[in-house]
């Protein structure tokens, strides 16, 4: 496999790099060094140093590069600083990878990781339309992805959808693997719509 590793000069993108290499998989690196180190990154790697909000840059890498997954490790990770400056966090850990997914996507259209990544983005930005069609598309790619299911069931709760919210967790009940601890949270949700206080849909 082909795998692009944001963020993989810092000590758990690196490691994830040396993991994959040592799987036999080729690896390529994107950092821009800010809080990694180049000493870190594996040797067999195909290290650039850039940032993933460069839109010419991604664009150049993805354009001449078919990758079978995109990994994100890229962002700010200190507390303290995160705290004094929320903005400056915001920029570099939601609009950046907005930026890098979305190019992602353009060039990997079947890239069911980015358009899940993209549905968490803007389940965070409570932009529930945009939140549903990315997990659409996850879902059209892959209808047993446990999480896109689970985030769709939460969103259909969330909007008193009853009929849709009931469908989708007894495809959950069917297909969850990973996500199968979550069972007893979206029911409990669920529970708490009924169809007389659900979306009237006449």
């Amino acid at each position: 496999m082909n795998i692009l590793i944001t963020g993989g000069a810092g000590y758990i993108g690196s490691h994830a790099a040396l993991s994959f290499i040592d799987s036999k998989n080729n690896v390529t690196i994107i950092d821009n060094l800010e809080n990694g180190y180049k000493i870190l990154i594996p040797k067999k790697a195909n290290f650039i140093k850039g940032d993933i909000a460069d839109v010419e840059l991604v664009t150049k890498i993805l354009k001449q590069n078919t990758f079978d997954a995109a990994i994100h490790f890229a962002g700010s990770i200190e507390v303290e600083e995160s705290v004094k400056n929320p903005n400056k966090y915001f920029y570099n850990n939601t609009h950046k990878s907005k930026v890098f997914f979305e190019k992602d996507i353009v060039f990997n259209p079947r890239s069911e990781k980015s358009y899940l990544y993209l549905a968490k983005i803007f389940n965070k930005d409570d932009n529930d339309l945009e939140q549903e069609i990315n997990l659409q598309n996850v879902l059209l790619l892959n209808p047993k992805n446990d999480e896109a299911i689970y985030m769709f069931a939460l969103l259909k709760i969330k909007q008193s959808d009853y009929d849709k919210a009931k469908e989708l967790i007894e495809r959950f009940d069917l297909v969850c693997v990973s996500f199968c601890g979550k069972k007893k949270e979206v029911k409990e949700k669920f529970n708490k719509l009924t169809p007389e206080n659900g979306k009237d849909k006449n």
